[in-house]
């Protein structure tokens, strides 16, 4: 290794010249192609610096960029290395022997390789030989000759850099931070720089820290050298304005009132974190936020030299700036957490409208379509046909909106053996089946549940009609490719053309059954498109209904409302409880239709214990069944009273109170009785009224 403290030699310079295609001018700077990036010529300089080896700058379009990093002047060098340059000569390079494995506390001492202190006074008296730099200093810092060498700045002209010497409170050199004042820069130039092999941040205060007196935080050096300047108390941090140095950097500011000074750009509307940071080390933190009249973007040093604000308003933000506390620093953690959930949930959501636009293009296939409705208006076509005549026309989506145990799995039991057997649904509507086999997927029921407790008791003429596959407890979900392929064949291979699936919630598997749009793509984009693969036509699914009490026919499927708007046809399967006319209170089921070319009134469905069938037992709404029992008893305890009082009928309060049942039926049933006519109001003494069995009142109850 060459002696580094040896007298420089220019065999140094045309070492490395030679390696570059490059050449030595006559003020000692070296110019050639960058060893990193082959870009030149004239990019790549060098020269040799204050310990007497070779410095190495690139500006260069990539090079420019990384030189920021502290690695970047050692990966130049080695590629110099590789093309014969002995290492010793090269700065970078000369004080290395093999990995450098730093403890902790190695990473929190000075930077490697810092020139000494006579190299420190040269690039002083360099800089106050320099009188363009000096007024540079004046005009864009504010700092007098005086204070520049208090600072101890210091001029590089191999850089083209001021020296910004960073020490410790005893005075002892960390690291240098090397500045470009100028107001525009060269293109890409980095206009601060930390010397190379610098580990982390580091405080820079050159005047100091006054004790007992408010320190203000600025965002960089140049802020920081303005206030000082004015002969304010200021500091400011190296690495830029978001890195916090370590504790062991940070002694002088330990008890301190701080003043945060940052920015007014979005970088300086982060200072709250590096606020946060400093908490546990200073006795108050506050924080400046810049007034309306501060232009965005300004730091320190622009309002200063802006003659509308000046020191003034500079001033006066220093002494609004607000208090900074623990509170505050959990409430910017708690908005920081809500920040990166929403950046993630943004993330989720641009994926999955992708993935849909993936998945819509993959399905897509060209419509068939006539020219104009002129050619779809000569075509002949047969009139609507039903499978269930009235119920459900021939290649419908039926959804069977059933409400919580109202009994929709002996509905679909029933709709199995008419579509097998050609009995009229429910007693009541005529079967028009196809002549395949109908299909049960069975997600809910165990199989010996299904047959014991549901079809063997209905004694199904036809049984070969039927297919049943049992999927309780088993991830059979329809998007699996897989999944939807062996469900097709399963249902071709048994020759099936009605399908029901039961029910909707255990086979779509939602992840949110509120989701509109997942429910949608469910149905269209699986679904659907599963019904058309397998040759079905017709589909029946039953959905549960909300559990929160609705006004009766408004029912809905619980979750996304694009079910119900998915259904060619709806069945709406309810329960209520009604009244008999002697006030026994009985659960009885109801069923509606609605949809294409579908509209069925409610009627109530009666079930027979012995075999299992349902059948229409009623043409009679639910308030309508409970209306006409009530009636009935209206008028028996209207009779009894009056045949207790002699012959003096109740008024309408005692007879509401004398009936059994719910309050609304009571009170229909009593309005109902007077409407038909059977019972009467009468007046009695004092504006009194009373209800009277009239003759129709005493036929009916002679029918009864």
């Amino acid at each position: 290794m060459s002696d580094t403290s040896s007298k420089p030699t220019p065999s140094r310079l045309d070492a490395v010249a030679a390696a570059v295609d490059g050449y030595v001018g006559s003020d000692g700077q070296g110019r050639g192609t960058c060893p990193l990036t082959g870009k030149g010529p004239d990019k790549f300089a060098f020269s040799i610096g204050e310990t007497g080896l070779v410095v190495l700058v690139c500006h260069c379009g990539k090079c420019s960029v990384r030189m920021a990093d502290t690695d970047w002047s050692r990966k130049a060098a080695e590629a110099l290395v590789a093309r014969g340059v002995p290492r010793g000569t090269l700065h970078a390079l000369a004080h290395q022997s093999g990995p450098q494995n730093r403890s902790s506390a190695d990473a929190v001492g000075p930077a490697p390789n810092l020139p000494s202190a006579d190299a420190l006074d040269r690039a002083q008296h360099r800089l106050l030989g320099n009188r363009k730099q000096l007024d540079l200093l004046k005009t864009r810092v504010g700092l007098s000759v005086e204070q520049a060498v208090n600072a101890g700045l210091g001029w590089d002209p191999n850089e083209e850099r001021v020296w910004l010497p960073v020490e410790d409170e005893s005075g002892n050199l960390l690291t240098i931070i090397r500045r470009d004042f100028r107001p525009v820069m060269p293109a890409k130039r980095v206009k601060s720089m930390i010397w190379s092999g610098s580990k982390g941040a580091f405080l820079y205060a050159p005047f100091g820290v006054r004790q007992g007196e408010e320190v203000i935080v600025a965002a960089g050096e140049r802020d920081c050298l303005a206030l000082l300047a004015l002969g304010m108390n200021a500091v400011c941090f190296t690495n830029g304005e978001k890195v916090v140095p370590a504790s062991e950097r940070m002694t002088p500011l330990l008890g301190q009132d701080l003043v945060f000074a940052y920015d007014n750009d979005e970088g300086g509307r982060q200072v709250q974190k590096v606020a946060s940071a400093l908490l546990p080390h200073a006795s108050s933190v506050r924080i400046v936020n810049w007034s309306n009249d501060i232009p965005d973007g300004y730091d320190v040093w622009d309002i200063l030299s802006d003659d509308k604000l000046g020191i003034g308003a500079v001033q006066k933000a220093l002494t609004d700036a607000s208090p900074w506390g623990e509170g505050d620093e959990r409430a910017q953690q708690d908005q920081a957490e809500f920040d990166r959930a929403l950046a993630r949930a943004l993330v989720t959501e641009r994926v999955r409208d992708h993935m849909a636009v993936l998945r819509a293009d993959a399905l897509f296939s060209a419509p068939v379509s006539d020219h104009t409705l002129a050619e779809m208006l000569t075509k002949e076509r047969e009139p609507l046909r039903f499978t269930i005549e009235d119920l459900h026309p021939e290649g419908s989506n039926g959804l069977i909106a059933a409400q919580y145990k109202v009994g929709k799995t002996t509905l679909m039991m029933n709709l199995l053996k008419s579509y097998a057997d050609g009995d009229k649904f429910l007693g009541n509507f005529r079967m028009n089946p196809g002549d395949g086999r109908i299909a049960l997927l069975n997600y809910e029921l165990t199989e010996d549940m299904i047959i014991d407790t549901y079809l063997k008791p209905l004694g199904i003429e036809n049984p070969d009609r039927i297919a049943v596959l049992n999927l309780r407890g088993m991830n059979f979900d329809l998007r699996s490719p897989s999944a939807f392929a062996w469900g097709v064949k399963w249902l071709q291979d048994r020759g099936c053309d009605a399908l029901i699936v039961d029910p909707f919630g255990a086979a779509a598997r939602l992840a949110n059954e509120n989701d509109n749009s997942e429910a949608r793509n469910w149905l269209l984009g699986t679904l659907d498109p599963f019904k058309e693969a397998a040759g079905i036509r017709d589909l029946w699914m039953p959905a549960h209904t909300g559990r929160a009490e609705k006004a009766e026919g408004s029912e809905h499927v619980r979750g996304a409302s694009s079910v119900d708007d998915w259904a060619d046809v709806r069945w709406l399967y309810t329960k209520s409880a009604v009244t008999d006319s002697d006030g026994n209170t009985f659960s009885r089921r109801f069923m509606s239709a609605a949809g294409r070319g579908v509209d069925v009134s409610e009627r109530q469905i009666g079930f027979d214990k012995d075999d299992g069938t349902l059948f229409v037992e009623e043409f009679v709404s639910r308030a309508k069944a409970r209306t006409e029992g009530a009636s009935i008893q209206a008028l028996r305890v209207a009779a009894a009273m009056a045949h207790l009082n002699d012959g003096k009928g109740p008024n309408t309060g005692a007879l509401h109170d004398a009936m059994k049942g719910e309050t609304g039926a009571i009170k229909s049933g009593v309005k109902e009785s007077i409407d038909k006519g059977w019972l009467a109001v009468s007046k009695g003494p004092n504006n009194s009224k009373f209800l009277g069995v009239t003759d129709a009142g005493r036929a009916v109850l002679g029918d009864a």
